[in-house]
């Protein structure tokens, strides 16, 4: 009869290591996710009350993406950064269209998705002529 050290020594191995590894990386993502929807949370409550441009600004300016995209070198962060710019200006100039059950910010941010995508489909259309 084998003891117990050589069995265990023989018997095939199972999956621990790898199964560890797995709920360590679903923590680690749940983590992360916990994160971000405490930030989107917290932002929510800095813009409420505020002007549709300022809450935009807001988020922006929070995010820290102008920063981020600064730190890119090239033309590329620049045109971000710009682009960043160009939305909050936009929203200082848009007015939702008829009734919505739709918050002002969620209303901007649809239409502003739906534009660039039309801006898009135009290249492409422009691009198989």
């Amino acid at each position: 009869m084998r003891s117990a050290k050589s069995h265990a020594r023989t018997a095939p191995r199972c999956g621990a290591p790898r199964d560890l590894r797995r709920v360590r990386a679903r923590a680690a993502r749940a983590l992360a996710l916990n994160g971000f929807l405490a930030a989107v949370e917290k932002l929510a409550g800095e813009i409420r009350g505020l002007e549709l441009h300022d809450q935009v600004d807001h988020v922006v300016q929070s995010s820290g993406l102008i920063e981020h995209y600064k730190k890119e070198k090239g033309e590329r962060g620049e045109a971000r950064v710009e682009n960043l710019k160009e939305l909050v200006s936009a929203a200082r100039g848009f007015s939702p269209d008829g009734e919505t059950d739709m918050q002002p910010l969620e209303s901007f941010l649809a239409h502003a998705v739906l534009e660039s995508g039309e801006g898009q489909a135009d290249a492409i259309r422009t691009a198989f002529r």
